[in-house]
């Protein structure tokens, strides 16, 4: 995917077309960790949009919830005010 399109789909998240981003992810995991525009990630967005099933699918394939942008800023700083993407953003790793 090149960046015009990788661009493209980090608004998606942000707006919570939640089909539309686990489709692209399902056919290249890959995508759950790249990042595009000032370093953010497909989970910043989702983040930043306030889509908490987004969220959940994305950590599920393998966003890194700890993946900083060009700002030093993760995805946690982006879901602050929304309880919900905060405590499970905060949850401890299963074993």
């Amino acid at each position: 995917m090149d960046d015009a399109s990788f661009n493209a789909l980090l608004g998606k998240a942000y707006w919570g077309k939640t089909e539309e981003v686990m489709s692209l992810v399902d056919k290249d995991p890959a995508l759950a960790l790249r990042a595009g525009r000032g370093g953010e990630t497909l989970l910043h967005h989702a983040c930043m949009g306030r889509h908490i099933e987004l969220v959940k699918k994305l950590l599920a394939r393998g966003a890194d919830k700890l993946a900083r942008n060009d700002k030093e800023m993760c995805a946690l700083q982006f879901a602050e005010g929304g309880a919900g993407l905060t405590s499970l953003l905060n949850e401890k790793e299963k074993a």
